[in-house]
This record gives structure tokens, C-alpha cells and sequence, in this order.
């Protein structure tokens, strides 16, 4: 097992697989996107925005939700030095994302308030990053 650190500018600069280089690029404007929303709504509405926008939100969510601003990006940024340390973090952030978004909507509003655009577009980035990650992984170290 090799213990290189491989980041997504060496394998940029390699002959890597094109679905590799793909993939890679799709990660990091999902998470891209994801600091763009969780920015706009700073923005918009302050420091922890969230309980502004729904009385309903727990503090402990609305420091989470809030948080997530600068961890999109640090993960975005370990993704691009250390593709392995990155994945791990991407995986940390869109599955705990995934499950309280979910929670939140199914005990606030209902069972099938999780059918949105929001919610959908998350599922199915957790789904294919289970997909890809193992691809992903393997792929960067030849």
C-alpha cells in the first residue's frame, strides 16, 4: 500500500483516467455549490441564519448548518493537496449532512417533506459518492 500523497493537481498533471478527472471535477463544484448556498444565506441573513428562517431549528443544528460554510471548503481544499484525506471528509460531511437534513425535515414537517430539490439533489450526491469513492481511491494511487 503506498502512502504517497497524491492531490488532484499531480494527477491533473499525469496521464490519469479521464473518468477520474471527471469525477474529481464533479466533487469539487458540488461542494463549490454547497459553499455558495451556505454562504448566500450568511449573507442574507447573518451569523447563524437558520433559526431565522425556521423557529424550529435546534441551536446545536443551526452551529452545524452554520459550520458548514467553512468545512465545504476545507474539504475541497484537502481534496485538492490529499485526495484520500479529502474523500474521508467528504464522506464525513455529506453523509452527517444527509442524515440531519432528513431528520429535520421528516420530524418538522412530515415523512415526505424530504421530496424537494434540496433534499433529492444531496441523496443522490451521497449516492454517487459511495458510487465513486472506492473508484476514486484506487484510481489516484496508479
Amino acid at each position: 500500500m503506498s502512502k504517497r500523497t497524491i492531490s488532484v493537481i499531480k494527477v491533473f498533471s499525469t496521464k490519469k483516467s479521464y473518468v477520474l478527472k471527471i469525477l474529481l471535477i464533479v466533487y469539487l463544484l458540488s461542494f463549490l455549490g454547497a459553499t455558495y448556498n451556505h454562504a448566500m444565506d450568511l449573507i442574507k441573513y447573518g451569523l447563524f441564519p437558520y433559526q431565522r428562517l425556521n423557529s424550529s431549528v435546534p441551536v446545536w443544528l443551526n452551529i452545524y448548518w452554520t459550520l458548514l460554510t467553512l468545512i465545504d471548503p476545507l474539504a475541497m481544499a484537502l481534496l485538492l493537496y490529499c485526495i484520500d484525506v479529502g474523500l474521508v471528509l467528504y464522506g464525513v460531511v455529506i453523509i452527517s449532512d444527509v442524515c440531519i437534513n432528513y431528520w429535520f425535515m421528516i420530524t418538522n414537517n412530515g415523512l415526505f417533506s424530504w421530496v424537494n430539490f434540496g433534499q433529492i439533489s444531496q441523496l443522490l450526491f451521497l449516492i454517487f459518492y459511495v458510487s465513486t469513492v472506492r473508484y476514486i481511491h484506487l484510481q489516484s494511487k496508479k
